[in-house]
């Protein structure tokens, strides 16, 4: 079962064993069951974040009229099929539970060889002039830039899976969840939470 969230920052706090560390605060959206589907003998759930702009395009909202208004959609192979338009119940997940996250980073535009691989710099002293230039690229052997060559180039703004993060406190009041360490993304960015069926 998947649940939408927003990324609300980070907070720090002492363990059992007083040792400080950080947690990611995740909030809550409205997300309901807009389609069930039966796909190679298995039950995919389509999950819909309900009545949050932008909402999704008419082509796509045409595959799920019986949900009035969304904005993004997540499909989980479930055990067994969940009602329509039914919102999930987040009270499924618990204090030292593990989940799985997917977010989208950060984005950082495009960079250069050493903010974007760690590539070192030259010498500035002696008239080098190779400061944060990428060097050579190759030899003269196929006479093309071989696939996957470390260059220059758009960073960040990628998706990235989180696997068995630990959920570290529940607040039902406020709608919120920590999650142990760093959650990838700005504050504000959008999160999906991965139940894990038993």
């Amino acid at each position: 079962m998947k649940i939408f969230a927003t990324k609300k920052g980070t907070v720090q706090y002492y363990d059992e064993s007083n040792i400080h560390r950080v947690a990611t605060v995740l909030e809550f959206d409205k997300t309901i069951v807009a389609k069930n589907e039966i796909v190679g003998g298995e039950v995919l759930v389509h999950f819909a974040l309900y009545n949050k702009k932008p909402v999704a395009n008419k082509p796509v909202r045409g595959q799920y009229k019986e949900v009035e208004s969304f904005s993004k959609i997540v499909t989980s192979i479930e055990k067994s099929e969940m009602e329509v338009s039914k919102e999930v119940d987040a009270t499924l997940i618990k204090e030292d539970d593990l989940v799985n996250v997917y977010s989208r980073t950060k984005g950082k535009g495009f960079a250069g060889t050493i903010k974007r691989h760690g590539f070192h710099r030259g010498p500035k002293s002696h008239g080098s002039r190779n400061y944060r230039r990428p060097g050579s690229i190759g030899d003269t052997g196929p006479q093309r830039v071989i696939k996957g060559k470390k260059m220059a180039g758009h960073m960040g703004f990628v998706n990235k899976t989180m696997k068995n993060v630990k959920v570290i406190k529940k607040i039902d009041s406020k709608k919120q969840i920590w999650l142990r360490g760093h959650i990838p993304g700005p504050k504000g960015s959008m999160s999906v939470i991965e139940i894990k069926n038993d």
